[in-house]
């Protein structure tokens, strides 16, 4: 039996924390880009930070914590245009990258612009989700994948790869690596495939995605579905 010590340990996840931390280094999916058709800005939870998510009129993704720094309102109410968006009650705009671009009742030349800034997180759509990553640098693969495959294994898949430089020689594509930590799992075979990912929300949620992909039996065949329904 764990010690409530250890149940901390393996359980928080707030920043500072081991667990916090070591999940932060990992890509997280946080909405389906189908929810931000029709209206651009998304309040989202993830691993405890209450976190706005936001498409600007460019079409460009933004994340950024929740609360205006000024009387603490929520943006998930705010305003969104070209260049960010901006708070519902006094009308302070941020950017993608947390820069305060306007302050209305500020002067011009007002030296407090450039103080306020707000720690944005990074965000990118594929497969029809939108991700989040809230870790350090750097946040992706620095090396280009010129091979990548996957064999199931009893408690998961492992994932094989050659990276430019190397070889199937190497340990990458020889021995491989499981994908089952930190989150996500892959099922399926011949032409479906199904990962389930169970995104740690705050300490005692979890959102559990069903992402299914489909191979037509006919390479030709067009698939109809574009976006991922919610």
């Amino acid at each position: 039996m764990l010690t409530p010590e250890r149940q901390r340990l393996l359980t928080e996840l707030g920043r500072g924390t081991p667990m916090g931390e070591l999940l932060r280094r990992y890509w997280y999916p946080v909405a389906a880009e189908s929810e931000l058709r029709h209206q651009p800005i998304k309040g989202v939870t993830l691993l405890g930070e209450r976190l706005v998510l936001f498409r600007d009129a460019q079409g460009r993704l933004g994340l950024l914590p929740e609360r205006c720094p000024h009387r603490g309102t929520s943006l998930t109410h705010g305003i969104v245009d070209e260049e960010g968006i901006a708070c519902p009650y006094h009308g302070w705009k941020f950017d993608r990258q947390g820069r305060c671009l306007e302050l209305p009742a500020e002067p011009a030349d007002s030296p407090l612009r450039e103080r306020v800034q707000l720690p944005a997180a990074q965000v990118a759509s594929l497969g029809g989700l939108i991700w989040a990553y809230l870790g350090p640098e750097p946040a992706h693969y620095q090396r280009r994948h010129e091979k990548v495959g996957f064999d199931m294994f009893p408690h998961g898949i492992i994932k094989r790869r050659v990276l430019a430089g190397n070889s199937e020689a190497d340990d990458d594509w020889k021995i491989g690596h499981p994908l089952i930590f930190p989150c996500m799992l892959r099922v399926g075979s011949g032409g479906q495939h199904r990962l389930q990912i169970r995104v740690p929300i705050d300490e005692t949620h979890t959102w559990h995605l069903w992402y299914a992909c489909y191979r037509p039996a006919d390479p030709g065949r067009q698939i109809g579905q574009t976006e991922i329904p919610l």
